[in-house]
């Protein structure tokens, strides 16, 4: 709502009609995120003041896309835009090139919880196929440093990076008590019910 404000007395402000996009996306999909983008892109083809948002243009649809054409346009902006790394990584995990996620992510500080979990899960799944026990310590470790902050330990992100810690530990009863606290957000979600029964099962509980 107050987004709107702003843009009912700016219309043509990139910043806003940008982030407008990216809120459609987290609250609904990728294809109105799109559908909203399209008139900044318009805007674009009118005036060669808002050229400068191309970049931003381009990172924002291949993310809206779910990672379409990712490798091709983000690489280009790694050192341009610091979401391109993090979102082309995602593409890289999605497509089991783990490896080359975790190159990407190797320089990056983290300064976020998203980026913090994001290389936890990329040295989780190293650990996990190739049974490699520092990466999987290593990934614990993100997990945790999550989990146990106090901006982030009463929310579902960091309940469920403490469940995934203690995963990684072997203590599963543990794990689940994490995850059933965030049932009520995730219920639904397939792979909140393998992690559950994944967990369940290893803790001996298959009823």
């Amino acid at each position: 709502e107050v987004l709107d404000r702003y843009l009912q007395r700016f219309p043509d402000s990139a910043i806003a009609l940008n982030l407008k996009a990216c809120l459609k996306y987290r609250l609904f999909s990728g294809e109105a995120a799109e559908e909203e983008l399209r008139v900044l892109m318009d805007l674009q083809t009118s005036a060669t003041s808002y050229d400068c948002f191309n970049d931003v243009v381009q990172h924002d649809l291949v993310v809206f896309r779910n990672g379409e054409d990712a490798p091709r346009i983000l690489y280009p902006l790694l050192d341009i835009i610091r979401e391109a790394r993090v979102n082309l990584a995602i593409f890289h995990i999605r497509n089991g090139n783990y490896r080359d996620a975790d190159e990407l992510l190797r320089t990056l500080d983290p300064s976020y919880p998203v980026e913090y979990i994001l290389k936890g899960v990329v040295k989780a799944c190293i650990g996990q196929f190739e049974a490699n026990d520092e990466e999987l310590e290593l990934a614990r470790q993100y997990f945790q440093l999550v989990g146990s902050a106090a901006s982030e330990c009463d929310t579902v992100a960091g309940r469920q990076s403490m469940s995934c810690s203690f995963h990684i530990m072997g203590q599963f009863d543990e794990a689940v008590s994490y995850l059933r606290t965030i049932a009520p957000f995730c219920d639904a979600m397939p792979e909140y019910q393998y992690n559950l029964g994944v967990c369940l099962g290893a803790s001996g509980s298959f009823a």
